[in-house]
């Protein structure tokens, strides 16, 4: 089977019928992989880049030139958190952070979703919400947290379901392995321990399909996973 990618979006799709019976089907079959994004559950106590970086900005008084017309150009949100993290003390920073999203959870109209038979889940989000419904409502099996790759890795066993956190989560202390990921600097020395994840990404992409739920088309993290799975199976991914 030819992988492919299903994402949830807002525009009229013309064939969405045949999609949603493709998709359907390969769920049935334990043969996808979900993935889920800030917009999961950012009316619920989790929060986007975009949200975070203004939360930063307003909780330590940061002032710069960066911030002018910030807005509207995504490309100076990296510059601004790695500043912000520069200038103040990090554990606090990072204390701050867990603090606010310490009861996201995941609405009522979405909790079905973690009642399905996933192959595996991955999330870019910091926080538990995905791992907490996979949790409640997977009656049958385990849920294993796995936030570098180092752990066992156990995806697509009939009793065992793996949540693989790719920025890290908020229930890892600070400076511990799996803790959350915000500046360049972070991103490039944690890089090397998520390499075995981006593998399995690989090797799930051959004959799975990918469901992306909570992120927009101009999402970067979105993008550069999309970009990191088209690597590992040297051709281009299919957007359906």
């Amino acid at each position: 089977m030819s992988h492919r990618v299903f994402t949830m979006v807002l525009e009229p799709v013309s064939n969405f019928d045949n999609l949603l019976e493709e998709l359907t089907n390969d769920i049935i079959k334990k043969e996808v992989v979900l993935f889920t994004g800030a917009g999961l559950t950012q009316k619920s106590g989790g929060i986007s880049w975009f949200g975070l970086i203004q939360f930063l900005i307003e909780k330590f008084h940061y002032s710069s030139l960066l911030l002018k017309n910030w807005e509207n150009d995504s490309k100076k949100y990296q510059l601004i958190i790695d500043d912000i993290f520069k200038r103040n003390d990090q554990k606090e920073i990072y204390e701050s952070i867990q603090e606010l999203l310490k009861d996201a959870f995941i609405e009522e109209d979405m909790i079905n979703l973690m009642k399905f038979p996933w192959f595996t889940v991955f999330t870019t989000n910091y926080d538990s919400a995905t791992e907490s419904g996979l949790k409640k409502e997977q009656k049958k099996r385990r849920v294993i947290p796995v936030f570098r790759g180092d752990e066992y890795f156990l995806p697509g066993k009939n009793r065992e379901l793996c949540v693989v956190y790719l920025m890290g989560s908020r229930e890892v202390s600070f400076n511990s392995p799996g803790s959350m990921i915000f500046t360049t600097g972070q991103r490039s020395r944690e890089d090397k321990y998520r390499s075995k994840i981006y593998d399995q990404l690989g090797s799930h992409a051959a004959n799975l399909s990918f469901l992306f739920i909570g992120y927009s088309f101009d999402d970067d993290i979105f993008l550069e996973t999309i970009k990191r799975v088209r690597e590992q199976t040297g051709k281009r991914t299919k957007k359906i």
